[in-house]
């Protein structure tokens, strides 16, 4: 599936978010939009120097498995190394196996705390953390192996 990624607004809170455009999956009745619809996402804030945090990653359930999520992230990573980022956070909540998954196969370690959301989910989150290669002449490096 042709993915088209971009970065589509810089908040006011400092946070960037990148989306992915495409075709939703055949059958997706009334979804023949010829622009593509708003597929996947992902948005990134600096907390501090040298840290990037990952928010809202999202992707059509319907199109997970095919690497589109890899591609995104990968658009993300590169928006991301022009600011001298040597570690990449997110908290996930623990109910998203999957997306546990992802992190893991893209280098990212789970931490070994948790936190809770004291919110209307009061959902609890695992975080995870990458540390990011420095970046050499023949290309981004993901992760030390």
């Amino acid at each position: 599936m042709p993915l088209r990624t971009r970065r589509v607004s810089r908040t006011g809170c400092g946070r960037h978010v990148f989306c992915g455009q495409g075709r939703r999956a055949a059958g997706d009745a009334g979804r023949d939009d010829p622009e593509g619809s708003i597929v996947a996402c992902i948005g990134y804030s600096r907390p501090e120097p040298g840290v990037a945090e990952l928010h809202k990653v999202y992707l059509d359930r319907r199109l997970r498995g095919r690497g589109l999520g890899a591609r995104l992230y990968a658009a993300t990573l590169e928006e991301i190394r022009r600011h001298d980022v040597t570690t990449i956070r997110l908290w996930t909540d623990t109910r998203f196996a999957s997306g546990h998954r992802f992190y893991e196969r893209l280098g990212f370690r789970r931490m070994p705390v948790l936190r809770c959301l004291a919110d209307a989910t009061d959902a609890w989150e695992f975080g995870y953390r990458l540390d990011l290669a420095p970046v050499s002449s023949s290309g981004p490096a993901m992760a030390p192996s």
